[in-house]
Formats: structure tokens, C-alpha cells, sequence
């Protein structure tokens, strides 16, 4: 039997070597291939953070990252100087240290149009099914709803604050909790609504504000120079862009002229194409008759 070992042995080694060759070097195997369905999959995972049981991101037709919409909405004409609320004497060491006025046209010193509501009205794109807002708070606070426009995601937890000494009663229209005087208590809204809701006051029935209850995280609201950002869109696809103001009860009219480029109507809505990781920035006029 013994004369059978060295042919075994040889070709033992042989195959040995074979192997070595194929798998030390690397110099007969192709260049290693980035597996981008894997990589748009891994990116939805941290979006959700690190959620592996949420739902799948559904892929639309041409995405191809994600991309981001920024810009700056002004106000055309001279800004109205804000209505005097009357509190009637109504919890004066409270509501009368500080004069209340209208909130529902805040126009910035360099005419940037506050509270402008921007979401994603488009049907095809992906969404991050686990996506949140940073946390958020809707105080009572001298009387008054502070921020005046809010957004939230249906389904995640917000806050209800009364940073007063005195009892509110605040009216989300899904949740009608009253909060005595430094507390908070917890809410959640149960379901997207088409248009922002209205909160109002059961106690002091001049206060009113808005939240815009939306099923993902695609919103955005202007600040006091009219600015807004929103980020992590889905790249390479239509994308119908709804701009709402509590005022614009017939539709918002958007500057024809500004928007050319991106559809504008006078719903206002208007559709852009994100680059993957590449900016957008727009600016626009919003019209004074459109705001009465």
C-alpha cells in the first residue's frame, strides 16, 4: 500500500497549492463590486434607527439616494401690523403681562414669511417607515400656543405642556386634555390628516395654533425669515411639493415667474427632481392678496 502514498501526497499538495494561489494573492480575481441595492437597504435600516423589524423602504420607479429641498418664501407688499387681542380681563396675571396679537400673518423683518407648511404630497416615493421628528412640544405659555405651527407623525408621542399658573384646555382634535399649571402630559396623534388641524383653547378662546399630523417626516416649517429645509427626500423622482398657510383658504397661489422650472400651480404645489446628496435651493413670493 505504501506505494501509493507519494502520488496521493503530490496531489494533495497540488490541490493545496491551487487554492493558495486562487485565494492569497487575489491577483486572478475581478475588483470587488458595491452591491447598491444592499446599500440603499443599510441606509433605510439607520433612517429607521437600526429598527431591522420595521417595514421595508418601498423603492420608487427612479430613486437614487436621497437629496435634500431648502429655500426661502417671502412676502410680496407691506406687512400688515398684527390685531391686538382682548383678553377681557381674563386671567389678567397671566394673559395681560405681555400685549397678545394675531399670529396668523408673521412676516420677519427682511419680509421672510413664518409658519408656511412644506410636505411631499407625491404618491411614488419612499418612505422611511420608522422615521421621527425630534421631539416635540406644544407649550401654553402667556397665554398663547408657542410654537403657533407645529408638525407631528402619527403614531409618535408629543407633548402638551402648561408653562402658565393657570388651567388650559387644549383642543388638538384628537385629544382634548386640560393641564393645570406646570404640568405636561403626553398625546399621540392616531392618524395623518390631510391639512393641519387647528388647536384651540376651551378656556381662553382667543388662542389658537396648528399641527400638521403627517405620516412621515417630510415636513417642514418656515421660520421667521421664511426659510425651510427639508431633508432626506427621495432622489431622482417627482416630487409634488404642498405649501399650506392658515390664511390661504382658497389655495396659495405661487409666483409663476420664481417657479417656472418646477410646475407651480395655484393649488400651491410644485413638483422638483432631487439630485442624490446634492442641495436644491429655491425662493419664492408669496403674493399679499393671497393671504387676506
Amino acid at each position: 500500500m505504501n506505494k501509493f502514498r507519494l502520488p496521493l501526497t503530490l496531489a494533495a499538495l497540488t490541490l493545496l497549492g491551487m487554492s493558495l494561489n486562487g485565494c492569497g494573492g487575489g491577483r486572478n480575481l475581478p475588483d470587488p463590486q458595491v452591491d447598491l441595492s444592499k446599500a440603499k437597504s443599510q441606509r433605510a435600516l439607520l433612517a429607521t434607527g437600526g429598527n431591522a423589524t420595521a417595514a421595508p423602504v418601498a423603492a420608487a420607479k427612479n430613486w437614487s439616494g436621497f437629496g435634500t429641498l431648502k429655500g426661502q418664501f417671502l412676502f410680496a407688499g407691506n406687512p400688515p401690523t398684527p390685531a391686538k387681542i382682548d383678553t377681557q380681563g381674563k386671567d389678567p396675571e397671566v394673559c395681560g403681562k405681555t400685549q397678545l396679537v394675531d399670529e396668523s400673518l408673521v412676516v420677519g423683518p427682511n419680509k421672510g414669511l413664518a409658519n408656511l407648511v412644506l410636505t411631499v404630497a407625491s404618491k411614488n416615493y419612499p418612505v422611511s417607515p420608522d422615521a421621527k421628528l425630534p421631539k416635540v412640544v406644544l407649550d401654553n405659555k402667556d397665554c398663547r400656543f408657542a410654537p403657533h405651527v407645529i408638525a407631528a407623525i402619527a403614531g409618535q408621542e408629543m407633548l402638551i405642556r402648561n408653562s402658565d399658573s393657570v388651567l388650559h384646555n387644549s383642543n388638538l382634535g384628537f385629544a382634548n386634555p386640560s393641564i393645570p399649571g406646570g404640568q405636561e402630559v403626553p398625546v399621540t396623534p392616531p392618524e395623518a390628516a390631510n391639512v393641519p388641524l387647528k388647536v384651540t383653547c376651551g378656556v381662553h378662546g382667543w388662542m389658537a395654533g396648528w399641527i400638521a399630523v403627517r405620516k412621515d417626516a417630510y415636513v417642514a416649517i418656515t421660520d421667521n425669515e421664511g426659510r425651510f429645509e427639508l431633508a432626506n427626500l427621495p432622489a431622482g423622482d417627482d416630487l409634488e411639493i404642498q405649501v399650506w398657510h392658515e390664511r390661504a383658504t382658497g389655495g396659495l397661489p405661487l409666483d409663476q415667474t420664481e417657479l417656472k422650472d418646477y410646475k407651480a400651480t395655484s393649488k400651491g404645489r410644485f413638483t422638483v427632481k432631487l439630485a442624490a446628496d446634492k442641495p436644491l435651493e429655491i425662493k419664492a413670493t408669496i403674493p399679499e392678496s393671497a393671504l387676506k
